[in-house]
């Protein structure tokens, strides 16, 4: 998108110096609204080019989100939410965990069975599935883990 715009400044300042050139009976003011209205096309173009998108943000105005963008807020003595064992953040459909992630929440559940903490967990609800979310809390009481605190992500 950015080149277009360029092209299309470029064009104008051309067009403005053919018409002062080889047309005599085009007036001056005409020549000079051309040649400057290119100039400024030109250089918008130019920081179209330079400007860097926010993250999540794309040229057409619609959001990318990887999904793992958010994470980095729930930091807790230095190790990310993701790397901690105490924490649970439902994503969407997916609960992550210690480094790992489940699709369901019959495959959250058999992993407590096996490696539940005993201790209890954080639930982090990023952007959660009511459905999913009701699944990790099920999950938990049925195996009889208690659930620390509860956030959500903003």
């Amino acid at each position: 998108m950015p080149a277009a715009i360029l092209l299309t400044g470029s064009l104008l300042i051309v067009l403005g110096f053919y018409a002062f050139h080889r047309l005599p009976g085009v007036k001056l003011k005409y020549v000079r609204f051309l040649i400057i209205t290119g100039a400024l096309i030109v250089v918008t173009g130019v920081l179209l080019l330079l400007f860097t998108p926010g993250k999540g943000i794309l040229m057409s105005g619609s959001s990318a989100d990887s999904g793992n963008d958010d994470v980095s807020g729930f930091d807790s003595d230095g190790a990310g939410a993701e790397d901690q064992d105490d924490y649970v953040i439902i994503d969407g459909s997916s609960i992550i965990t210690g480094g790992r992630v489940f699709n369901s929440g019959e495959e959250f559940s058999i992993y407590l069975t096996e490696n539940g903490r005993k201790e209890g967990y954080r639930l982090i609800d990023r952007y959660a599935l009511y459905e999913s979310y009701e699944d990790v809390r099920k999950a938990l009481l049925s195996e009889n883990i208690p659930v620390l605190s509860e956030e959500s992500a903003q």
